[in-house]
């Protein structure tokens, strides 16, 4: 496998000044959405170069001399960030027609204040606008700024596809009890898609049918790493046990996405459900 990645230009560390300064003055905020849309661009000239004049490098070719990448095999593989902006990737590359998208969640707005980050945002939001009410408020309008991008815009035409670009199907893996990406957001990405819930996950959504594995078509599912109840409302959580980020390491999680990306086929890859050891 080649494995190729490029940072979220709008969202990436080098971008953090910049994210600072918006915050301190909203009115500038919807340079952020412009920069990812600029970040979307990115990526999608990332893969269709890769598989294009890149694959025939020098530097891209095995010892026989051989390209090691082939070019009728793309997949897409995004967390956190990359999931909730990874959904609008998939939908827009005309190069790709399989994903796994990871501990995202739908709808940029209503995810980030019960999101641990928040208080992070709030650092600079408070100066400039001092309520709690007012920052959320903020918060609430401003997702007009983010639709261009992030998964809400985009993910309910992920499996039927846009002009000029099929269908694509896709594994969508969160974490019960997310304290980073709200699971509310996660049920909302899957009732946009339109996606079942895959038997096995110990999430069910409300309003999300169940489909017994394994399918060919794109699911939701959920592992639970013992992660503790997060609030009720728009409040952050204050405990963050690391399931966010170690979800997608588990076994269970790789053994799963890998088949599908070979296969096409989903299964739930944990019985009698996805309740696995801290």
């Amino acid at each position: 496998s080649v494995i190729v990645a490029t940072d979220w230009h709008g969202m990436s560390s080098k971008d953090l000044i910049f994210l600072a300064t918006v915050l301190t003055d909203t009115s500038q905020f919807y340079l952020v959405g412009e920069n990812l849309q600029q970040g979307m661009i990115n990526t999608l000239t990332l893969t269709r170069s890769m598989l294009g004049a890149c694959r025939l490098l020098p530097d891209m070719a095995s010892e026989a001399g051989e390209p090691v990448i082939d070019p009728t095999r793309s997949y897409f593989l995004g967390g956190s960030q990359g999931s909730i902006l990874g959904a609008t990737q998939l939908t827009l590359s005309p190069d790709t027609d399989r994903g796994a998208l990871i501990v995202g969640g739908a709808n940029f707005s209503f995810m980030i204040e019960r999101s641990t980050h928040f208080t992070k945002f709030e650092t600079f939001l408070a100066p400039s606008y001092g309520s709690r009410l007012v920052t959320g408020t903020l918060m609430a309008f401003s997702q007009h700024v983010w639709d261009d991008a992030e998964t809400a815009a985009w993910i309910g035409a992920t499996t039927t596809g846009v002009d000029g670009i099929g269908p694509k199907s896709f594994v969508y893996l969160i974490v019960e009890n997310d304290p980073q990406v709200t699971n509310l957001s996660s049920d909302i990405a899957a009732r946009t898609a339109g996606i079942p819930v895959l038997q096995g996950s110990v999430r069910l959504p409300w309003g999300v049918p169940v489909v017994e594995g394994p399918v060919e078509e794109s699911v939701f599912i959920s592992f639970d790493l013992g992660e503790p109840a997060t609030p009720e409302g728009n409040l952050s959580p204050d405990v963050d046990m690391g399931g966010h980020g170690a979800v997608g390491l588990t076994a269970p999680a790789r053994e799963m996405v890998t088949h599908f990306f070979e296969t096409g086929e989903v299964y739930a890859p944990c019985a009698p459900d996805c309740t696995l050891a801290p």
